[in-house]
């Protein structure tokens, strides 16, 4: 899954493992279809300080979201703990 990831989100998330104050947010809005209430996807965004970085990543639904928070765990312990921490938008 992190072959997803665009080289700027890599990089800030690099940064924010090295860094020891987290400047890292990650912002998830959940989209619904106008015609189809029931089909939610997810809109995840990077932003490192303030800035976005890189692309924002898209997700059909909860479970694919979820699995690739969980395989940026294995790599990146605080990003996996913001994610966690974040309400979500929409």
């Amino acid at each position: 899954m992190l072959e997803i990831l665009s080289p700027e989100t890599k990089r800030a998330l690099i940064r924010n493992e090295n860094m020891k104050k987290s400047g890292l947010t990650i912002n998830i809005e959940s989209i619904k279809s106008g015609l189809y209430r029931a089909i939610e996807m997810f809109l995840v965004t990077f932003y490192l300080f303030g800035a976005k970085a890189g692309t924002s990543i898209a997700f059909r639904d909860r479970e694919a979201m979820d699995d690739f928070f969980e395989s940026l765990h294995g790599q990146y312990s605080k990003t996996a703990y913001l994610a966690s921490t974040i309400g979500r938008c929409g």
